[in-house]
């Protein structure tokens, strides 16, 4: 509390912390193309995460593991505004089909306040002479 009077200044220190909250991000898995139900429902694909250091945080990596039965996967807790890069390692093939391209809804998300971001991850698989890694 403070009185004003006339010709005075007052200065006022106004504190309004804020916490911001960690975020993340999870991916679906989808299969398309000609060849699809080739591959196993249990085959796992390995996604690839990485971002820079950011305002109040350290760069950062990691990985999740994805399988073709369309189970949604969660990322562990990253920092609010971390600008994640995605990338998927080349994924185990199937008996009698070849990959072709690989696309992510968005391969760069900002991870937000307190946010989900999904994510979907589709390999389009086409006939061809590949063989099974399982």
């Amino acid at each position: 509390m403070f009185t004003v009077l006339a010709d005075t200044t007052v200065a006022i220190n106004l504190d309004s912390p804020t916490a911001l909250t960690a975020g993340q991000f999870s991916v679906l898995k989808k299969l398309a193309g000609n060849a699809a139900d080739l591959v196993y429902e249990d085959t796992e694909f390995t996604v690839r995460y990485s971002f820079p250091a950011g305002k109040g945080f350290e760069a950062g990596e990691g990985t999740l593991t994805v399988k073709a039965d369309g189970t949604v996967v969660t990322s562990n807790p990253l920092p609010h505004g971390a600008v994640v890069t995605l990338t998927e390692a080349d994924p185990a093939k199937a008996k009698g089909a070849a990959r072709s391209e690989r696309t992510f809804s968005q391969s760069e998300v900002t991870i937000g306040n307190g946010t989900m971001v999904e994510v979907r991850l589709t390999n389009s698989i086409t006939e061809g002479s590949e063989e099974p890694e399982k």
